[in-house]
C-alpha cells in the first residue's frame, strides 16, 4: 500500500519499517485492524536507533547511557540519548585524548555525535599477595606446546604473548603450527589452589624471519585485564640496565617436573666477566644469590627491571639448559629488547585495538 490508500473495514494490515528504522521493540513487523473507521489499536512507529555494538566492540571501555537526565539501558539507544564511556580497570585514558571525547551523543539522525574512543592498557604494575596468586608478576605465562615442553612467556598487550623462538620449534627447528601451541595464566586464589586459564595461538610470528631467537604468540581470544593479567611495559633498556640488577618469574622445571609454584628468581647484569657465547645486542644474565639456578622452565620469560612504580620487559632468556641438562647458576644469554624494538612494535600494532572507532558520517 501507499500513503493516501484507502482501508476497507476489517482489512488486516501488516506494516513493517523499512530504511534501517525499527519498531522500538526490534519486532519484524506490526498487525492493525479498521474496524468501524477507525484501528484497532494505534498505529505502530518506527524509530531509528544508534549503532550500539560500538560502546561493547572494545574490552578497554565500558559504556553509561542516560536519556534526559535519566539512566537508560546502553540498548535500543534512541536519539538525544547521552553515552558515557569509561576505561575498564587495568585501562587508561591516552594522553592524546580529552575526557570530553569519551562523551557520545545519540544525534537526531540517528549518527553519533563522535568517534568511540578506546582506552590503552595500564602496564607493569603488580600487587603484593599473600596468596601465590599471578598479581605477583601479572605478565608472566607459560607456553606450552605438544612436545610437552613448558617455557615462560610474557604478556606485552591483551593480545600477544612474547617468548623465545626455540620455545615453539620441533626437533627440526621447524616453527610449530598454532593449533600445537597454547599459553597458559595464573588467575583467582580459589580453594586452596591458583586458578589456571588457557589461551589458543592463532598466529606465531618469528622475529627477524628467525634469526633472533624470539617469536610473538597472538592470541584466538585477548586477556580480560586483572590483577592477575596484566601487560609488561615495553621500551629502550638502555636507562634501565644501569640499576646491574633484574628478576624473572617463572614455574620452572626441576627434577623432572614442572613446579607450582610461582617462584621469583633475582637475576644481575654479567657485563665483563660473562662465560655465555652471545652475539651483540644480546644480554647476559645470572642469579644474583649463587644458590638460586636457572631451569628449562625458564627460558622464554622475560627479563624484567624495575623503574619507578613500573616494571619493564629488558630481555628474553634465550640460550638456557637443554631438556637433558641440570638447571645452572653460570650466566646465560637474553636477547636484548633493543634488538627488536621496532619489529616488536609493528607486530603488536596488527592486532591491538585502534585508539579510536570510526563512526561513519
Amino acid at each position: 500500500m501507499t500513503h493516501g490508500d484507502r482501508v476497507l473495514t476489517n482489512q488486516r494490515i501488516i506494516i513493517k519499517c523499512a530504511n534501517n528504522f525499527f519498531f522500538e521493540d526490534k519486532a519484524d513487523n506490526k498487525t492493525v485492524v479498521c474496524i468501524r473507521d477507525n484501528w484497532d489499536s494505534p498505529l505502530p512507529k518506527c524509530v531509528k536507533y544508534c549503532d550500539e555494538d560500538i560502546l561493547y566492540f572494545s574490552k578497554s571501555t565500558t559504556a553509561t547511557c542516560t536519556l534526559n537526565s535519566s539512566p537508560v539501558d546502553c540498548k535500543n539507544i534512541l536519539p538525544g540519548t547521552i553515552a558515557q564511556n569509561q576505561c575498564a580497570y587495568s585501562y587508561k585514558r591516552r594522553e592524546s585524548i580529552r575526557d570530553e571525547s569519551f562523551s557520545m551523543i545519540c544525534l537526531p539522525n540517528a549518527k553519533w555525535s563522535r568517534n568511540k574512543m578506546n582506552c590503552e592498557p595500564v602496564c607493569g604494575e603488580s600487587q603484593s599477595s599473600t596468596n601465590p596468586n599471578a598479581s605477583q608478576a601479572p605478565w608472566h605465562v607459560g607456553v606450552k606446546t605438544y612436545l610437552n615442553g613448558t617455557c615462560g612467556g610474557t604478556i606485552i598487550s591483551p593480545k600477544n604473548v612474547i617468548t623465545a623462538l626455540h620455545c615453539v620449534v620441533d626437533e627440526n627447528f621447524i616453527v610449530l603450527s598454532e593449533a600445537q601451541v597454547f599459553v597458559i595464566a595464573g588467575g583467582e586464589f580459589k580453594d586452596g589452589q591458583t586458578e589456571i586459564i588457557q589461551k589458543n595461538v592463532s598466529k606465531i610470528f618469528a622475529a627477524n624471519d628467525g634469526v633472533i631467537d624470539v617469536a610473538v604468540l597472538e592470541l584466538s581470544e585477548p586477556f580480560i585485564l586483572s590483577i592477575n593479567a596484566r601487560p609488561i611495559c615495553l621500551g629502550r633498556r638502555s636507562s634501565r640496565t644501569k640499576k646491574n640488577t633484574a628478576f624473572l618469574h617463572g614455574w620452572p622445571k626441576n627434577d623432572d617436573h614442572t613446579g607450582d609454584i610461582f617462584v621469583r628468581t633475582q637475576l644481575k647484569f654479567e657485563r665483563n666477566n660473562c662465560q655465555a657465547d652471545r652475539t651483540k645486542g644480546e644480554l647476559c644474565v645470572r642469579t644474583l644469590n649463587m644458590n638460586h639456578t636457572l631451569c628449562e622452565g625458564h627460558s622464554g620469560s622475560g627479563v624484567i627491571t624495575n623503574y619507578g612504580s613500573k616494571n619493564y620487559l629488558t630481555g628474553i632468556i634465550s640460550k638456557k639448559p637443554g631438556r637433558s641438562n641440570e638447571c645452572t647458576n653460570q650466566p646465560i644469554v637474553a636477547v636484548g629488547i633493543d634488538q627488536i624494538t621496532p619489529w616488536l612494535e609493528e607486530t603488536i600494532s596488527m592486532s591491538d585495538e585502534p585508539p579510536f572507532y570510526f563512526v561513519p558520517a
